[in-house]
């Protein structure tokens, strides 16, 4: 799979679109190829995505371990032992 366009030629692409240029007209002042530009009017003119390539559709990273109710009790565990051993040295040093 070839690299994505620079951000540069793709506004320069994108301008001469919107300016009514032809295909023609904006492969010899960009030197993109005609199958390339011919994708990137049907990604910017049909509202399907509203930018020059399509979202990613793929999903980083991994699913999760934990249901969201698994990850509230655990918090909530780490919460009052942070707030018990808090409590305790605060006893601890009033205390002496």
């Amino acid at each position: 799979m070839p690299a994505r366009l620079p951000d540069d030629v793709l506004y320069r692409i994108k301008v001469r679109l919107d300016c009514g240029e032809s295909v023609a007209q904006i492969h010899d002042a960009t030197k993109v190829p005609l199958s390339t530009l011919y994708r990137l009017c049907l990604n910017f003119q049909v509202d399907l995505f509203g930018q020059a390539y399509p979202p990613p559709t793929v999903v980083l990273g991994h699913k999760r371990l934990l249901l969201p109710a698994q990850e509230l009790v655990i918090y909530d565990i780490c919460w009052f032992r942070i707030t018990a051993n808090v409590v305790a040295a605060i006893a601890q040093v009033f205390r002496g």
